[in-house]
């Protein structure tokens, strides 16, 4: 039987209760993590973000069987109205089905946030926002982060579609009249 010096017990028991403590005070910041990210309500982001993976990805689509129908020579009968078309169609678009749940359940984002908010915040700093967020100001402040996230994209693809539409004017312009004050996008006459 080994006997250990007293000493020697007296300081793994504390390490060992210290050890204890650190692990239930990251877990308890864990949850609290886990509490401040579920405070926010992002469907109309995702709807959105939905909206636009749809959209990319059905142009995307087309553009690739346009590829395969020059590629293999299928002619002018290779169309959108083909049914073979729409069935390719119909089959690439349900790939992009599984990308489109897995960005709605937010569990990318869920991880990303925590993993940004145990770095940045410490363990009274969240309970110090968790108080704040659950008060009237808070709520409202953690709306208006919701409004701008959601916003976001659609900014971003509204502005893609300005730059579009103004690379195809210019195309069909000609560069050298824009400095002649030539209107971009004609005024419905």
């Amino acid at each position: 039987m080994i006997h250990a010096p007293r000493s020697l017990i007296g300081a793994l028991t504390i390490a060992l209760w210290t050890l204890a403590h650190a692990v239930t005070a990251l877990a308890a910041k864990s949850d609290k993590i886990e509490e401040l990210v579920a405070l926010h309500d992002l469907k109309t982001a995702v709807a959105i973000g939905n909206y636009y993976l749809k959209q990319r990805a059905l142009v995307a689509v087309r553009q690739e069987l346009e590829r395969i129908g020059a590629e293999q020579k299928l002619g002018g009968a290779w169309n959108r109205a083909n049914p073979r078309w729409q069935q390719a169609q119909s089959a690439m678009m349900n790939a992009v089905k599984q990308t489109s749940r897995d960005f709605a359940s937010l569990e990318w984002l869920s991880e990303e946030w925590g993993a940004l908010n145990d770095r940045a915040f410490t363990a009274p700093d969240i309970d110090y926002l968790l108080a704040h967020f659950h008060t009237e100001h808070g709520r409202k402040q953690i709306m208006i982060v919701d409004h701008g996230v959601a916003v976001h994209p659609l900014v971003f693809h509204v502005n893609r579609g300005a730059h579009a539409l103004y690379s195809v004017s210019v195309g069909v312009r000609g560069r050298a009249q824009l400095g002649a004050g030539v209107r971009l996008i004609p005024s419905p006459s």
